[in-house]
């Protein structure tokens, strides 16, 4: 069995964009969004999420060049009003699910100290229960 990593046309074009953009690899892929060593052990194409990733970040960058490897690496013309709409539109989606997920993590986090809470009386409790009329002795 081949335990070689596969080569992959589209890392190695994002080592070459890591390159023209004067960062490492690392920091690129924690700059979208990725585990640090994404770059280097990609195997396979990337995914339309990292592509847009990559365009929020970089609107700079040749989509086109990165996916086929033709034309140049960065556009010469600044993004259009057309993809500023979308960027900024795209923010402000992520920005509003953001702020559900930190409401929800908010919620959850006060169901959690509730239930050590109820945990914590309900073990007082059980200590104290009164066995008078059953019968039973209470140690002390």
């Amino acid at each position: 069995m081949d335990t070689k990593q596969k080569s992959s046309v589209v890392r190695d074009r994002l080592i070459a964009l890591c390159e023209a953009l004067d960062i490492s690899r690392r920091e690129f892929s924690i700059s979208i969004g990725r585990t640090p060593t994404y770059v280097t052990s990609l195997n396979n194409d990337i995914t339309s999420g990292v592509l847009n990733d990559i365009l929020i970040r970089y609107p700079q960058v040749n989509i086109m060049w990165l996916i086929t490897g033709k034309g140049e690496i960065f556009i010469t013309q600044e993004p259009t009003g057309a993809l500023f709409q979308h960027l900024k539109e795209e923010n402000k989606e992520l920005k509003i699910k953001n702020e559900k997920l930190n409401r929800e993590l908010g919620r959850l986090e006060g169901q959690i100290t509730e239930m050590k809470k109820m945990s914590v009386h309900q073990d007082a409790s059980a200590g104290c229960a009164d066995a008078s009329g059953s019968g039973l002795t209470i140690m002390k």
